[in-house]
């Protein structure tokens, strides 16, 4: 069973409405082959779920939200389907690049962990797309034992890997600055909402909108 990026979107917002004051970021994006159409935009903020389609004009568009701690973007096509991720946080000033029928390969700058993160996927585009997902889980272990000190990994395990219940135990050998909070809550969360399918209901149809990459057989 493959995931879908619901370990990375159920972060709590009780833990994020918390954190007083959160800084902005912003996403500039110029997207070849895009066109002119709404893209559908959706990540955790310091107030809570944003949830909002932008206006695409010759592939350009751009997204400001807040966030103190690192909190993952999703991206979607106007039909709901998957355009990108990426990590952002306040004081980001992102800039994206690409062809939109080549989505393994956008370019990113101003985030060194969404560039980093952007470059794995490009490394390995071919393992992104196959039907199961052991080939790109190894991958995935191997980067996250080679880079303890990366916030990367910590993205990784819980935006890209199929294994919840391992991906908790491969976190523990992440360092501390490279775990942030707001990352390990969401998939805690995620954890403890599929032990509990009628709390659950509601957040998982909200979440089906999220989906990047990976989906479930």
């Amino acid at each position: 069973m493959k995931w879908i990026l619901y370990c990375v979107l159920t972060v709590a917002v009780a833990m994020l409405s918390a954190c007083s004051g959160g800084s902005a970021f912003k996403i500039s994006a110029d997207i070849k082959s895009l066109g002119n159409q709404n893209v559908h935009v959706v990540f955790l903020g310091d107030s809570g779920v944003v949830d909002r389609f932008i206006p695409v004009n010759d592939g350009k568009f751009s997204v400001e939200g807040h966030s103190q701690d690192y909190t993952l973007v999703s991206i979607l096509d106007s039909q709901n389907r998957p355009l990108m991720r990426l990590a952002a946080k306040g004081g980001d000033n992102i800039e994206l690049s690409g062809d939109f029928n080549n989505p393994h390969h956008y370019q990113c700058k101003g985030s060194d962990a969404s560039q980093e993160w952007f470059k794995f996927e490009s490394e390995h585009a071919m393992l992104y797309d196959v039907a199961h997902s052991q080939p790109l889980d190894a991958a995935i272990e191997k980067y996250v034992k080679a880079n303890p000190s990366s916030v990367v990994s910590t993205l990784l395990l819980v935006a890209d890997y199929s294994d919840c219940d391992k991906a908790m135990q491969l976190l523990t050998g992440i360092e501390k600055d490279a775990r942030p909070a707001s990352l390990v809550a969401s998939l805690q969360q995620y954890k403890d909402a599929m032990g509990k399918p009628e709390e659950a209901k509601g957040l998982m149809g909200y979440l089906t909108k999220l989906m990047l990459y990976r989906f479930n057989n």
